[in-house]
């Protein structure tokens, strides 16, 4: 059987099924209906032999076999005088009044009522009732040939229905099946099965993988330019290694050539180094596995101490950095070397974008469960459909600028602050600045239960 689809399977299942269904009721309906034959037969011939009674009594004139019913007549001593005799009936059979009585004789049967009366003129009579189930017998008959007659049309029109409706509730399985086949085939994850919102469990399977399809062809679009970016990140620093390690082989003829040399050498070490240390963070925590180191930390003392280690870098383009501090020299458990890493990368990012003489404001609050630090730049700023970009991995605003950072800086950021519990707000117009808001959750032991 398993070589059948499975269609035809719930199909051959449901006519089965069916069959068996409307097989026990017709056999009940038959043996019911040859119930109520009876019954109503034996009704009538009580009936009868109590009207016929009545015209016996008056001695009017009536009939030996009524609808039928045969009619026979005995004297007060149960001898037989006259009436109409079904085949095979012993007339010599006794009386017996008031009730219904059965008789088997060979294949046959009879059903017999009988009744004593007395006529005007005060002679007294029995009256016989019988009544023959070969009749009834034909009856039931004719009712279990139709119900084979019927049987097979009901079974035929079971199993159009049937594979009808199979085949419209197995609709969206053939097109989840067609969308898999053509996915293998074509290595396109952006194709759909596109079965209409339904309530039931098929039209929600299918809905639920082309979610998941969704998420795939997303994860792999960003896969496929996360590779391509590293790819053209790392590729600057080894050119200019190979290139420096060539010059140094091929013309390093003093010590002040190989040094020079040397010590571009070790800038572009330094950045593949930074950039793989930042890629082996992510996929850390992608992975689950990056964990924080809690510790109690005075948040105005280190933003201070940020402050003051990019002064001198931002004089260079004079640029003033401001702090205000609202939290009142307040500490809390964080994981102090990451929340250094996303301030820091922040506040980096306002000195790469923001003008000469421009002024970059820090400022630190509280504000319900979360502690906050605002970075607040009149620079460059950022156009509209770019601010959801700025937490994608390599994105920058300034390609010119790229010499700045690798375009890690903010996704890092957002990862740092989301695995302390909260989130970023980011606000900003071309040409006006960039607001940055980094809310960190306050009670971290709480929430990872430390």
């Amino acid at each position: 059987m398993n070589f059948y689809n499975i269609k035809f399977r719930i199909t051959l299942w449901y006519t089965v099924f069916m069959i068996t269904l409307v097989g026990g009721i017709l056999g009940i309906l038959v043996e019911f209906t040859d119930t109520t034959l009876l019954s109503n037969q034996k009704n009538k011939l009580v009936e009868v032999v109590e009207d016929i009674s009545e015209d016996v009594k008056e001695e009017d004139d009536f009939d030996y076999f009524d609808d039928g019913i045969y009619i026979m007549i005995y004297n007060g001593s149960g001898k037989y005088l006259t009436g109409s005799i079904p085949l095979e009936f012993p007339i010599s059979f006794q009386l017996k009044a008031g009730q219904v009585q059965e008789l088997k004789e060979g294949d046959r049967g009879f059903y017999i009522y009988d009744k004593k009366v007395v006529t005007d003129n005060g002679e007294t009579l029995w009256i016989r009732g019988i009544f023959s189930d070969v009749e009834l017998n034909k009856l039931t008959l004719i009712i279990i040939k139709g119900a084979f007659l019927v049987l097979p049309l009901l079974v035929t029109i079971s199993l159009f229905i049937g594979y009808f409706i199979t085949k419209r509730a197995f609709l969206p399985v053939k097109k989840i099946q067609e969308t898999a086949q053509n996915i293998t085939q074509s290595n396109e994850l952006s194709l759909r099965i596109g079965v209409p919102e339904g309530k039931d469990e098929i039209s929600k399977l299918a809905n639920t993988i082309d979610v998941m399809l969704e998420r795939l062809d997303n994860s792999f679009q960003k896969e496929k330019q996360f590779t391509s970016d590293a790819s053209h990140e790392l590729r600057t620093p080894v050119s200019v290694i190979l290139a420096e390690s060539e010059y140094i082989l091929q013309h390093g003829e003093t010590l002040e050539e190989a040094k020079e040399s040397m010590e571009i050498i070790n800038r572009q070490a330094e950045k593949i180094s930074a950039l793989i240390n930042q890629l082996l963070l992510f996929s850390r925590a992608e992975r689950g596995e990056l964990k924080l180191k809690l510790e109690k930390v005075n948040i105005p003392e280190v933003i201070e101490e940020l402050k003051n280690d990019n002064i001198l870098e931002a004089e260079k383009k004079d640029i003033t950095i401001s702090y205000i501090d609202k939290l009142e020299r307040k500490s809390f458990d964080i994981d102090k070397l990451m929340f250094i890493r996303a301030i820091q990368n922040t506040l980096q990012n306002g000195i790469n974008y923001e003008k000469v003489g421009g002024k970059i404001e820090i400022e630190t609050f509280e504000e319900s469960e979360y502690f906050a630090v605002k970075i607040k730049d009149d620079g460059i700023g950022i156009a509209k459909e770019n601010l959801e970009k700025i937490w994608n991995r390599f994105f920058q605003v300034d390609e010119a600028r790229s010499s700045k950072g690798m375009g890690l800086g903010l996704s890092m950021v957002k990862l740092i602050v989301e695995k302390h519990k909260g989130y970023v707000k980011v606000d900003s117009e071309l040409g006006v600045g960039t607001l940055f808001i980094l809310y960190f959750n306050k009670n971290l032991r709480e929430s990872y239960k430390f």
